[in-house]
């Protein structure tokens, strides 16, 4: 888990979109496109947790080692408790109470999924329920999973974000289905908020890491 932590902290140094020109995302993507012209490290300023939360569009962090994607996706859009995210290079996830409904761009996508049964366990911390997926295959076409699934808790852990670590409660998610099986962690803090999951989006794009704060 250590590497996956170094891998989302890396994020902080990739691009971002344009949907925030100027402020503090934007600034850095240029710092990483001066590091290709110019690879002097001293040349790179380093950014902190509190540069992210001073940026002016809301941001996340989120990186899928599959894909070799580590990326700052920024807000563009909230339907009721569901908030859609953009990387620089145009891949979007909607998250419902930082759990994962909706991407696309990552080649296999999420269409939908039913978060209610996941949503309780989290408040209560622990639970049984049963999950529906809907997954984007490469043609396009809609292929319905339904999961029995578990939550349980794992114990106390830290989240690092950047220069800044916060105490958190980690839970396992395990599902199951006739076709496949997957494991799911949440770290959430006091108030149960998700503040980093490592979360399956697919057989072949396998897990995403988001960091929310």
């Amino acid at each position: 888990m250590k590497n996956l932590l170094k891998f989302v902290a890396f994020s902080a140094l990739v691009a971002c979109g344009p949907l925030a020109q100027g402020n503090t995302a934007s600034k850095m993507s240029a710092a990483v496109k001066s590091r290709f012209n110019q690879p002097d490290a001293e040349a790179i300023p380093t950014y902190t947790f509190a540069d992210l939360t001073a940026s002016e569009t809301p941001v996340i962090l989120a990186a899928v080692p599959s894909l070799e994607v580590a990326d700052i996706f920024q807000k563009i859009g909230s339907n009721g408790n569901q908030e859609t995210w953009i990387s620089s290079i145009g891949m979007t996830i909607t998250l419902e109470n930082g759990i994962v409904v909706a991407t696309r761009g990552f080649g296999e996508d999420i269409y939908a999924a039913d978060t209610r049964g996941l949503s309780a366990a989290l408040g209560r911390g622990v639970g049984t329920y049963s999950r529906n997926i809907e997954q984007l295959d490469s043609s396009d076409e809609v292929i319905r999973m339904e999961f029995s699934c578990e939550l349980e808790p794992v114990g106390q852990d830290q989240v690092t974000i950047l220069d800044r670590s916060f105490g958190a409660t980690k839970l396992q998610e395990t599902c199951r289905s006739e076709d496949a099986a997957f494991a799911n962690y949440y770290w959430v803090n006091g108030s149960r908020d998700v503040v980093q999951s490592q979360q399956w989006l697919g057989k072949s794009v396998g897990h995403a890491t988001t960091q929310q704060f």
